[in-house]
């Protein structure tokens, strides 16, 4: 398993720490009411698809509401594909 730098972060929702999928889910975000422990489960990989992904979940974080993460006009998608095209790669 690679070592990671970043472990966990701080959102509007709370502190989260991070693990990485191997493709058997896309994302998770945990949103309980009362957050001890957050966890935030990430893809592995490197694709414009798995940046979407990780902006998803992160939204789902900081509280932005469903309405713009779901459906034709995702925003998540949108800015990660965005940032896709403007070089953004995972090292």
């Amino acid at each position: 398993m690679k070592k990671r730098k970043v472990k966990t972060h701080t959102f509007r929702r709370g502190k989260y720490h991070f693990d990485w999928l191997d493709r058997k889910l896309e994302g998770m975000c945990e949103i309980p009411e009362n957050p001890s422990r957050l966890y935030m489960m990430i893809p592995e990989g490197g694709t414009c698809k798995d940046l979407c992904v990780c902006i998803h979940e992160m939204a789902h974080a900081e509280k932005i509401p469903d309405t713009l993460l779901d459906g034709e006009r995702d925003s998540a998608k949108a800015i990660g594909t965005a940032l896709y095209r403007m070089g953004w790669r995972k090292k």
